[in-house]
């Protein structure tokens, strides 16, 4: 069924947690929060059949904080995000995760994108995570159950540095840049991968 419990944040100093300072309206935070310049972004998402998302934004202003609603995507779970320049890039799935959605968050505007990926998408793929690399959103696709390619969106056009099934196989769960180049989990429940993709490559 639906998830209703709201989410609640607080802060922390490491030893102790603060009263409560802001709630969400939806269960679960699948997207870690993002900050662009002084402004962090939330996404919340409701799980299930009747799955939904929200964005909001925890700007600071001048020396107290400004929480708002931004807006809310019915029929959408959003579950991985990046920022590039001055915009939060956020992927999900709407309705089921056979059909994979992209949006852009800009000044409070949000906006569908075209991607790459197949409709329907493969049910075993698994969605998969973004990571911001080398100026541009990187996201790692699941061409099927099996193989995985490494897709690059530079603002503007896509295109596929890793083909599918070129090292990378399994679902990929999460994408993360560290010591100059790119980093790729993937795995398909009993057996997982770690993929390094080269900033020379």
């Amino acid at each position: 069924g639906v998830q209703t419990c709201a989410l609640p944040i607080y802060y922390t100093d490491g030893v102790s947690l603060s009263p409560l300072k802001f709630q969400m309206n939806e269960a679960n935070c699948r997207v870690q929060p993002l900050v662009l310049g002084r402004t962090a972004l939330f996404v919340g998402t409701t799980l299930g059949a009747g799955g939904r998302s929200s964005i909001y934004t925890l700007k600071d202003n001048g020396g107290s904080e400004l929480w708002e609603f931004t807006t809310t995507l019915e029929g959408v779970t959003l579950l991985s995000g990046a920022v590039l320049g001055d915009a939060a890039y956020l992927a999900g799935y709407r309705g089921t995760p056979s059909y994979p959605v992209l949006y852009r968050w800009h000044d409070g505007a949000v906006e569908p994108l075209e991607h790459p990926l197949t409709v329907p998408y493969p049910p075993n793929a698994g969605m998969t995570a973004l990571a911001s690399y080398q100026g541009a959103v990187w996201l790692g696709s699941g061409e099927d159950a099996v193989n995985v390619a490494v897709k690059r969106y530079d603002g503007v056009a896509w295109s596929e540095p890793v083909a599918a099934g070129q090292w990378a196989f399994g679902a990929a769960r999460s994408l993360a840049p560290f010591n100059g180049d790119l980093y790729l989990t993937s795995g398909n429940g009993t057996s997982w991968w770690l993929t390094r993709i080269r900033a020379d490559q």
